[in-house]
């Protein structure tokens, strides 16, 4: 008995070291790329430093960055940061999964096993298909909200930018990465209410994580979990807190649906996604009552 719980334990230890060791190279990766001058506007290179910490934000999706990326990155290093946001939030699996999948090969026993600790899984058999099932879903949600994005973004910046910023924004969103190529984050879109509520939505399904979806896709052969119910039913409390008190600490002016969409964005994106509306340098601290205008 006991050999065995120590084979466990090393299996664990050794998938956690692969985990990490493959994370490790991936940031690594993304550095090398985002330091080329391929990767920057008018060749112009950026420190190692920053590189560095730029390629580890997009893989942890916190949407920290020390440079502005609009305006330090062009497209291949657009593109390197999306890759890094969509590895870091869907999980670096992704890409075997993928890969199988496509060749129509058969996943072999350490893979699985990697597969299984990398997504959280706590299934014995299925994993591939069930991480190809969640895959999917994924990749359609965020399809779809890139569609919406885009259709919105196109009196703004013209058909091949908005096709591009709603990519971008779209899996930023869904990943909770909260990385931007406006500048100013969302500041320019508090008239559009489609847009907030699209990426507020976004928000919601990709910060559910995997278990949950999991759950989701097996409710007619079993019933949501513990885990699962607490995390919806406490997402729901908490974007109806956050909705009750921007609605009571901010005056808005305009149309109803305006309002909505503005509150219903703020009330989701301060927990986890980065975005904003609301430039929070202006806001004096522990001033409760603020104006934030919309015709």
């Amino acid at each position: 008995m006991r050999t065995n719980k120590k084979k466990r334990i090393r299996k664990k230890i050794s998938t956690a070291r692969t985990i990490t060791m493959i994370f490790t190279c991936i940031i690594v990766i993304g550095t090398v790329l985002l330091k080329l001058p391929l990767s920057s506007k008018y060749g112009q290179n950026i420190s190692w430093i920053d590189s560095f910490f730029i390629a580890t934000s997009a893989t942890c999706v916190t949407g920290l960055s020390p440079l502005a990326i609009h305006n330090q990155f062009n497209a291949f290093g657009q593109i390197v940061i999306l890759f890094l946001i969509e590895i870091g939030g869907i999980g670096f699996m992704s890409i075997p999964v993928l890969f199988f999948s496509i060749r129509r090969k058969r996943i072999n026993f350490s893979t699985r096993i990697l597969l299984r600790d990398s997504m959280n899984l706590e299934t014995k058999s299925g994993e591939f298909k069930l991480a190809l099932s969640i895959l999917k879903i994924s990749f359609l949600i965020q399809f779809i909200g890139a569609t919406i994005l885009s259709s919105q973004f196109i009196p703004k910046y013209g058909i091949p930018q908005e096709i591009w910023f709603g990519i971008f924004h779209a899996i930023s969103a869904f990943c909770n990465a909260g990385f931007d190529l406006f500048g100013n984050s969302l500041i320019s879109f508090t008239e559009m209410p489609i847009v907030l509520l699209t990426i507020s939505l976004l928000i919601v399904f990709g910060g559910l994580g995997f278990i949950v979806w999991i759950d989701l896709l097996q409710i007619r052969r079993k019933r949501l979990s513990l885990q699962s119910k607490l995390a919806l039913a406490t997402t729901i409390m908490l974007i109806l807190i956050g909705c009750t008190f921007f609605s009571r600490t901010i005056e808005y002016q305009g149309s109803i649906i305006n309002n909505i969409s503005n509150i219903f964005f703020l009330a989701i994106t301060p927990r986890t996604a980065g975005f904003f509306t609301l430039n929070y340098g202006t806001i004096k601290q522990y001033e409760l009552r603020f104006c934030c205008k919309v015709k």
